[in-house]
């Protein structure tokens, strides 16, 4: 396994006159900082933005980092609120008193370039993949060319715990063969430009991209077949919060904006499912869990 490091700014940062925020005069927005996962970003964050300020005179500064960063930064007062892809590890102090609000679902998909032949993976064969048994695209009925598996290396920040939780029921996993890379390193851009490439991604950042997503078990990744059930990799998307806050007041607002009927067709245009439109993923979300696992 290799292990790639990118230096330089973190990846994504908004500019958005961060300064000014800090400094912001009587009667101006409200400045918060928000860390937390990319997608959770893409998913969310990013695209109320604007409404946010609009609306709620709340200007949010967004750093993009880990969900585990998204979880315990918020913990210890170094950020207003977070963004998690990944409920909290249960028995870790640094984790066990934040408040998580689940506000999107969101699809892991996976990714490969344009040019790959191959349409659709079933789920036997991606626990497979993920566990190093697979390692050319023949063997996945499509051409012959060895595979190149991205992941990162955190295997708690994200993407890659979810991934162990519902396919395998375990946290124990080792995804065998896989080039992991830092959590700054940029996977989609990656398997963009390497046909010979694959990644489990989240459905809401890989739609910009030059990606093929594959089917799963012969279901296409969309907005409506995730709502739907029908396509069954996915995880909720968390606003994270510390139990008390000297802005708990516009905190509130933020979650209660987010959950709003203005907000949700602008979750659904980035690629996610506002949480409460998809009743069957929350009746049903343990048993579809127990059923990957199994097959």
């Amino acid at each position: 396994m290799r292990i790639w490091k990118r230096g330089g700014a973190v990846l994504g940062l908004f500019a958005l006159a961060l300064n000014a925020f800090a400094e912001a005069p009587p009667g101006g927005p409200v400045a918060l900082r928000w860390v937390g996962d990319l997608d959770t970003a893409n998913a969310v964050i990013r695209p109320l933005v604007t409404p946010l300020l609009s609306s709620e005179n709340i200007a949010l500064q967004i750093e993009p980092r880990t969900s585990t960063k998204g979880i315990r930064t918020v913990l210890l007062g170094q950020a207003d609120i977070g963004g998690s892809g990944r409920y909290r590890i249960e028995g870790l102090p640094e984790e066990t008193e934040v408040k998580l609000h689940p506000v999107a679902w969101d699809a892991l998909v996976v990714v490969v370039h344009p040019d790959n032949p191959l349409g659709n993976i079933g789920v036997g064969d991606l626990k497979r993949l993920l566990l190093g048994e697979v390692t050319n695209w023949r063997q996945l009925g499509g051409g012959d060319g060895p595979i190149r598996l991205l992941a990162h290396e955190d295997s708690f920040a994200g993407i890659e715990y979810v991934l162990m939780n519902q396919l395998f029921g375990s946290t124990d996993v080792e995804f065998a063969g896989a080039e992991l890379v830092a959590d700054e390193f940029d996977i989609g851009g990656a398997v963009a430009a390497d046909p010979q490439a694959v990644a489990v991604m989240s459905m809401a950042s890989a739609q910009p991209l030059p990606l093929k997503p594959l089917s799963l078990a012969g279901v296409p990744p969309s907005v409506d077949t995730l709502k739907s059930g029908e396509y069954r990799l996915f995880r909720p998307l968390y606003l994270v919060r510390a139990p008390s806050h000297q802005h708990d007041e516009a905190l509130d607002r933020i979650v209660s904006f987010v959950e709003s009927a203005r907000a949700r067709p602008l979750i659904r245009a980035a690629g996610a499912v506002p949480y409460r439109q998809a009743v069957v993923l929350v009746v049903r979300g343990m048993d579809i869990q127990r059923e990957l696992a199994a097959e």
